[in-house]
């Protein structure tokens, strides 16, 4: 199935749009044309995440509007027996006052922060969607129910806008009596405890925030999304401009592939693709797209990283959290929004992104956004667009899972700070120099070897940081050195799904090669490096993803995950086939 599952016609137009289309591929600004709009979709993550970011009036940074912002949102709230418009069946319910309440606190946080003189109409249906999609962990869909090329206001030409920020381009009503944005939220969610409504207390362990799921719904209805599908980014030969920003890690645009071929396909799916539009980049640096293997159906590519992004920024990511609620809008946001269309940012010669140590020094973002002097890396003019640095710790704190770091005697030794350099595209980080606030013994442990092993490299101190240059790319620590009394670092807190005990034995493991099996994930679930819960976490896989099982071992499967194989609970995965 094509990703955008839900992908649907406008069937008023989809004539007209299918003779349209020759004549102005051949005179590509001769007419405006109208197309069909795209479903994304939003997964409950089925583990307590305790992210809770209150509404703020402000970007959260530096980042403020080029003008007062004010739009209108006007919601029609579909009740019992109308059709909608993600099943085309008469499947909408009456809304609850809990929900409707919810629902309008986040369309109160658009409006203070997009700018347009066109009403923004959405119908919003609130129906069944575990029977619609077969998946109880869908919160709920949304999409433009119109896109716009070739309009004489709009900036990109053979480019295609979602309704709303086309709208706003105009200055006028384009989509006439129909919505700009359509959305479902699932009357059916009863994972943990289901649903929470109130906006005004933090969400609990166990429920979901419905104000955060309609804030990011509305957030792809207004044009975060791409309009492609696993093969291409193009629709009738133009891509949206989501699209138009696509590169991979070292810079190379999505679209120079070929649209449909083999190559565009494995770049869709690297892991590997980031949006640099220039408010994106002005305001922090390219954004890390979600891109996982296997493609990810209404899920991949219109999403951030889930992994990569915490705080306010992990509102655009593909799963919500229980005990997660985001209310505000961050900066991250509004420039890719502002990058998509929408003119709600300063022009970006006075945009002030934040200020670098000098041009050959990065500051290191961790997975909450936030980046200061503790850890700054130096990337040798050859490599400088090709590596990547990711904070694992810093003070003390850890950013991602400590497994990472991958050894015992430096984990109890007592983590100050840790970081991955490295590149998307294999190229070795050689030379490249780490400093970290601080001082203690810096261990590396390489990329090239698996387990990695930790090596001691020679430090050197320049003023407050304790400085190495590194011999390829790895996970680079700096920890107390013996008997400094440095802080003990956290135990490993793997996701797990709820009522499994993620210290629990595994089964006495018997290997039996399987060549014709597959297995499903059925939460948001780790991989690992070997079959046992105490393995390193290779990544978290998403929910609902299929992957080929090449090996079970007790009570674990062996699957193809990416470039390489790594081992999944089999408690937590539907399995297809002979699987033992």
């Amino acid at each position: 199935m094509n990703r955008h599952q839900g992908r649907y016609w406008l069937l008023i137009i989809a004539g007209l749009l299918m003779s349209m289309v020759p004549i102005v591929a051949a005179q590509s600004n001769s007419a405006s044309v109208e197309g069909p709009g795209y479903l994304i979709k939003l997964y409950a993550s089925g583990v307590d995440t305790f992210n809770y970011v209150p509404a703020t009036a402000q970007a959260d940074g530096a980042f403020a509007e080029a003008a007062v912002p004010g739009a209108t949102i006007v919601v029609n709230y579909l009740g019992m027996g109308d059709v909608s418009p993600l099943s085309g069946m008469p499947t909408c319910l009456d809304w609850d006052a809990p929900a409707l309440a919810a629902f309008q606190h986040a369309v109160d946080i658009w409006e203070a922060v997009l700018v347009s003189s066109v009403p923004i109409n959405v119908d919003a249906c609130w129906e069944p969607l575990t029977t619609l999609f077969s998946s109880p962990a869908i919160l709920g869909a949304a999409g433009p129910t119109s896109i716009f090329a070739n309009e004489p206001s709009l900036p990109l030409q053979d480019t295609w806008y979602a309704a709303a920020p086309a709208e706003a381009l105009v200055g006028s009503n384009l989509t006439g009596s129909d919505a700009d944005v359509v959305a479902g939220f699932n009357a059916e969610f009863s994972i943990g405890n289901g649903w929470w409504f109130d906006f005004n207390a933090p969400t609990p362990s166990g429920y979901v925030d419905f104000t955060s799921v309609v804030l990011h719904e509305l957030g792809h209805g207004l044009g975060f999304t791409d309009f492609g599908d696993d093969t291409s980014l193009n629709f009738f030969g133009f891509p949206g401009v989501y699209s138009r920003y696509l590169v991979t890690g070292n810079g190379t645009p999505l679209l120079n592939r070929p649209d449909g071929s083999p190559e565009l396909a494995a770049a869709l799916t690297s892991n590997n693709v980031y949006f640099n539009g220039p408010y994106t980049l002005a305001v922090g640096g390219a954004a890390r797209i979600y891109a996982p293997r296997p493609y990810a159906n209404g899920s991949s590519i219109s999403h951030l990283n889930e992994n990569s992004y915490g705080g306010a920024n992990a509102l655009m990511t593909p799963f919500l959290g229980f005990a997660e609620q985001i209310l505000s809008i961050s900066s991250l946001t509004r420039a890719m929004m502002c990058d998509v269309g929408w003119q709600m940012c300063p022009p970006l010669a006075v945009v002030q992104g934040p200020a670098p140590i000098d041009t050959t020094v990065n500051l290191c973002v961790d997975i909450y956004g936030n980046s200061n002097n503790a850890i700054q890396v130096s990337v040798p003019g050859e490599l400088d667009m090709a590596i990547h640095c990711r904070v694992i710790a810093q003070d003390s704190t850890f950013r991602r899972d400590p497994a990472e770091i991958g050894d015992t005697a430096v984990l109890s030794q007592g983590v100050i700070h840790a970081v991955d350099v490295f590149s998307p595209s294999g190229e070795s980080a050689a030379g490249t120099s780490v400093c970290f606030q601080g001082t203690g013994t810096v261990y590396f442990l390489s990329a090239d070897v698996s387990p990695r092993v930790p090596s001691v490299l020679p430090a050197t101190l320049s003023g407050d940081l304790t400085c190495v240059v590194l011999p390829g790319s790895g996970t680079v620590v700096l920890a107390a050195s013996s008997g400094s009394g440095g802080t003990s670092a956290p135990a490993p807190t793997p996701v797990v799904a709820p009522g499994l005990d993620p210290n629990s034995a595994s089964s006495p493991a018997v290997p039996q090669a399987l060549s014709n099996c597959t297995v499903t994930t059925l939460y948001r679930m780790n991989i690992r490096q070997e079959a046992s819960d105490s393995s390193a976490v290779i990544d978290v896989l998403p929910y609902d993803t299929t992957y080929t099982v090449t090996e079970k071992s007790g009570n674990w499967y062996r699957v193809i995950y990416q470039d390489t194989q790594g081992w999944l609970n089999a408690d937590l995965v539907a399995t297809t086939g002979d699987c033992g």
